[in-house]
């Protein structure tokens, strides 16, 4: 059977020394057919002539099924800026790259061929942290905000399941990690117009659909550098999060959760309360109930 088209969507704002790696690792790919969708948010910098210069080398459109390269009108965001280019994708199987980050080069095929033994529309790899030179940087020194980055081959390992790492932390730490399916985008995008979480908001939607694959191979490259945006972000975190949790708890509560695996109590009867402690989400969804008791009575 002929393998299906992945579209990737590269939103970039001023990654001018970055972007042309980006670029190349998508090109780079072992997997046969693969487009780019490259939208600029409005970038102060060359960004966006570099990546019509990449795109236009002939090593590189050559080795892409099709290329459609943007500016937006005004800065629009990480998240509006994939939904557009979402809307502009071809593919059965869809990607992101954030233009600072790169692809390891097996990582479609890798993560595909999992997602289709497994039937299921959700897959993420291990992420490998490298400075703004592309060397790589120790797991030791990485700051608080991207903890999750030193559990990730502990989660799949802990829980009956991948999603109830998920109930922990964002176990992929970034969109760029994400491959999903079209069908899984339909019913779980698109990306909410969140500044802090918007990855880990579609990602609890995702996985309330399918039950992601998780595949332990250094295939997602993230970049530490001085403009990364998670630092200048921390502070809507709180807000966000609550955005976040209550569109989950409304969708459990409803019982519109299609993942016969993922962490409820209806899936998982008596086995999620075992892990309610250790997974922030799950004690927040399942409070302790001789507390809430108690707390009545006084």
């Amino acid at each position: 059977m002929a393998e299906s088209l992945v579209s990737v969507v590269v939103p970039c704002y001023n990654h001018e020394q970055f972007v042309e790696a980006a670029i190349r690792s998508i090109a780079a790919q072992d997997y046969p057919r693969v487009e780019i969708i490259f939208i600029d948010d409005v970038s102060k910098d060359r960004s966006l002539d570099i990546a019509r210069q990449t795109l236009a080398r002939p090593e590189i459109g050559s080795r892409l099924e099709r290329v459609q390269i943007m500016r937006n009108e005004e800065n629009l965001g990480a998240a509006r800026t994939i939904n557009k280019g979402m809307a502009l994708a071809a593919g059965e199987y869809l990607a992101i790259l954030n233009s600072d980050d790169l692809f390891g080069p097996t990582r479609f095929s890798r993560i595909i061929a999992e997602m289709q033994a497994s039937q299921t529309g959700f897959g993420f790899s291990r992420v490998v942290p490298i400075d703004h030179r592309g060397a790589l940087v120790p797991l030791k020194s990485l700051p608080a905000t991207l903890g999750p980055i030193r559990n990730q081959d502990l989660f799949p390992a802990a829980f009956p399941a991948v999603s109830f790492g998920f109930f922990a932390e964002n176990i992929a730490i970034s969109t760029g990690n994400f491959v999903f399916s079209r069908t899984v985008w339909e019913t779980a995008g698109p990306f909410r117009n969140l500044a802090y979480v918007h990855d880990y908001d579609f990602a609890l939607a995702a996985i309330m659909e399918c039950e992601p694959v998780y595949v332990p191979e250094d295939l997602y490259f993230y970049r530490l550098h001085g403009t990364n945006s998670y630092a200048s972000l921390a502070h809507v975190a709180e807000v966000e999060s609550a955005i976040m949790f209550n569109r989950l708890a409304a969708r459990i509560n409803a019982n519109k959760v299609k993942n016969l695996r993922a962490p409820t109590r209806r899936n998982w009867p008596g086995v999620v309360d075992m892990f309610r402690d250790r997974l922030g989400i799950l004690a927040m969804l399942y409070p302790d109930e001789s507390s809430s008791r108690a707390g009545r009575k006084a």
